[in-house]
């Protein structure tokens, strides 16, 4: 009966009967489904008085029939009545659908100027946004507007926001999800602005932006400006900076820091004293070890020497229990020198046992082990080949 007020002339009768249906929908939206072609020619019918409802109606029975991109289309048409605050499985899913288009249509128009978006699906989008801001949900926020390529909504959020932790958020994800490099470098380049502009920068996640946005001189210059500080914490940052460098940069971008490092140490030169210059002198020259590697292989061999607990006399009863013909037995015993003093640039073990090193079948695997023995010492190893 309700079905059939949609005939009607009747302005007011068509209302009561999609104000029913909308009730209705959920329950008998197989049936209203047969009639749906009527409700969108309300819909479409620009003198209609509630054309808003008629689409919050079609939209519902296009939700029950699975056509979500129909469905979420007429739903930009209900205006107010499609409520946001809803937690309605219709109303959560629909969202999601707004936001999967927003994402895609933002981020053809990253590509394409020219790509045109819905103003209806901006307006619900922000509204959304909105939502989640007054909630605090940074993150959520975060997630849509990397993705849909708002540059301009993420600048306003991290201004606004003064929590820390959602600077290194966004730090690790536009490192490891960014796939753009355009957009990644425009995010780190903000991120690298922010964090500059704090009273106690992070120096670290400024370094992690500085190396991915390739920018070596940016990175010399605040190794500078630590070591002219004159207080320890200061120059301990620097070289823990230098370290973390050494790690995870480059070689080609730890040449150039040490380029651009020689270059402001020369410029300063005419603006110190000769004391001062000295101690930066030999600051930098620190640095450029600890960006060089040398610094690294020597914490590393006199880590591993000092710490050494391997047992000789284990390793020469093995042996002399061996045959030291049998390759097999001969090996072993070698691999087992190799495992126990590994990167500790100890080679008693050979020093002592020459004529049994000698019986050697497989030179090579000899010539592995004791390089692994002397990895860290350039010096020793070099001797040892000549």
């Amino acid at each position: 009966g309700i079905l059939s007020l949609l005939d009607e002339k009747e302005t007011s009768l068509q209302i009561h009967a999609l104000k029913n249906l909308k009730e209705l929908v959920d329950q008998f939206w197989h049936e209203i489904a047969d009639e749906i072609s009527k409700i969108e020619t309300l819909y479409e019918d620009e003198t209609f008085p509630q054309r808003q409802l008629a689409a919050l109606v079609a939209s519902k029975v296009y939700y029950h029939l699975g056509e979500y991109t129909e469905s979420a289309t007429f739903a930009l048409g209900a205006g107010e009545w499609f409520d946001l605050s809803s937690s309605s499985e219709y109303v959560e899913t629909i969202i999601s659908k707004f936001i999967d288009t927003y994402i895609e249509k933002n981020f053809q128009k990253y590509e394409d100027p020219n790509v045109e978006i819905d103003p209806r699906l901006i307006i619900v989008v922000e509204k959304m946004f909105k939502k989640y801001l007054e909630n605090k949900q940074w993150k959520q926020v975060l997630g849509i507007t990397l993705e849909a390529r708002r540059l301009d909504i993420i600048e306003d959020i991290m201004n606004k926001n003064e929590d820390g932790s959602l600077k290194n958020y966004l730090l690790d994800v536009g490192i490891s999800l960014i796939q753009n490099l355009d957009f990644r470098n425009k995010v780190l380049s903000l991120l690298l602005n922010l964090f500059l502009k704090e009273k106690q920068p992070d120096y670290f996640s400024v370094i992690k932006c500085v190396v991915h946005l390739g920018d070596s001189h940016i990175a010399a210059k605040i190794l500078q400006n630590l070591t002219l500080k004159n207080d320890e914490k200061s120059l301990l940052i620097a070289y823990q900076i230098a370290f973390d460098l050494n790690s995870y940069a480059t070689q080609e971008f730890l040449q150039k820091v040490s380029q651009n490092l020689e270059q402001l140490l020369a410029e300063s030169k005419n603006e110190q004293n000769t004391a001062n210059m000295d101690l930066e002198n030999l600051i930098i020259s620190r640095i450029k070890s600890i960006l060089g590697g040398e610094e690294s292989v020597k914490l590393y061999m006199k880590f591993l020497s000092q710490n050494n607990r391997a047992d000789n006399q284990i390793l020469v009863k093995t042996k002399d229990s061996l045959d030291a013909r049998n390759s097999i037995f001969h090996c072993a015993v070698t691999f087992s020198v190799g495992f126990m003093n590994a990167g500790t640039t100890s080679d008693k073990f050979f020093r002592q046992n020459l004529d049994w090193l000698s019986k050697a079948i497989n030179v090579f695997v000899v010539t592995i082990i004791l390089y692994s023995n002397l990895r860290f010492s350039i010096t020793i190893s070099i001797k040892h080949c000549l």
